[in-house]
């Protein structure tokens, strides 16, 4: 369907769907699976996901100043701007990405301003060493020793630079679309069913995005009173809020468990739009 293409390769294996034969049945733990469907199918659940992501962009924020030796590569400030508002439009993980690539810069600029600072270092030390001392081997050998300790401190500020930009990218990290709804959810591995899968989508969405890949104007959905509110946001917000014709009837839903309860409710999950009933 269409979650599975959208997820793609973080779709995932789905448990056999039982639920409505309990419901039927009155299974014991009937009153459970009520809560839970009708919790995952509400398209406020959609909007507590997006709470939970507003809280994770915020743990993007640099604890400090981001350094390299003396030199600030990016100031606290500097960077928190740059990922909550800067590269706001891009999904978490572009955002993440574009960083990266934007402190590969940053910090060969600033090894040069370190290796400058040791070069500068070193003169003045060279000029207190001439002026202190008459020229002799003993003066030769200590300006040696201080070229050579120049010359490896010059090497390891560069050597650095591979180190640090990996330290750097694995604190900013990158987000998987399936530990983030376990972390939501709290359910280090939740059995998933299909109500499980708007959530996911509208998850993926925030982390990769889901750009270019839909574009539809009008959208028929039949039997819609099996439709979930959750399910209808989602085509919504996909689809950047398109016109519907939704077609149903009430009294025949099958799945009333977790579909939408009336049309009202339907219409509130698209955007409470204006609607005409035939």
């Amino acid at each position: 369907g269409l979650c599975a293409i959208l997820l793609g390769k973080d779709m995932p294996r789905l448990k056999p769907d039982q639920r409505l034969t309990k419901v039927v049945s009155g299974a014991p733990d009937k009153a459970d699976i009520l809560y839970h469907a009708q919790k995952r199918a509400s398209a406020r659940y959609l909007d507590q996901i997006d709470g939970f992501m507003d809280g994770i962009e915020q743990q993007l924020c640099p604890q400090g100043d981001i350094l390299y030796g003396p030199v600030v590569v990016y100031t606290k400030q500097e960077l928190t701007d740059m990922l909550l508002s800067d590269l706001k439009p891009l999904p978490l993980n572009a955002r993440i990405r574009a960083v990266v690539r934007n402190a590969k810069t940053r910090v060969k600029e600033a090894v040069k301003r370190v290796q400058a600072l040791l070069e500068e270092d070193c003169a003045r030390r060279a000029d207190r060493l001439r002026q202190s001392m008459p020229d002799s081997p003993q003066r030769r050998a200590r300006m040696q020793t201080l070229y050579q300790s120049r010359d490896q401190r010059l090497k390891e500020a560069a050597d650095q630079a591979g180190p640090f930009l990996k330290q750097f990218t694995a604190s900013l990290g990158g987000f998987k679309t399936a530990a983030l709804y376990a972390q939501f959810s709290g359910q280090a591995k939740p059995a998933l069913d299909a109500d499980d899968l708007p959530a996911l989508v509208w998850i993926k969405r925030r982390v990769d995005g889901l750009e270019g890949k839909l574009s539809l104007m009008h959208i028929i959905v039949d039997e819609a009173q099996d439709m979930t509110g959750a399910q209808l946001r989602l085509l919504d917000e996909l689809f950047r809020h398109p016109t519907f014709t939704l077609v149903g009837d009430m009294g025949q839903s099958i799945h009333d468990y977790n579909g939408v309860r009336d049309w009202t409710q339907a219409q509130n999950a698209i955007g409470g739009a204006d609607e005409r009933f035939l």
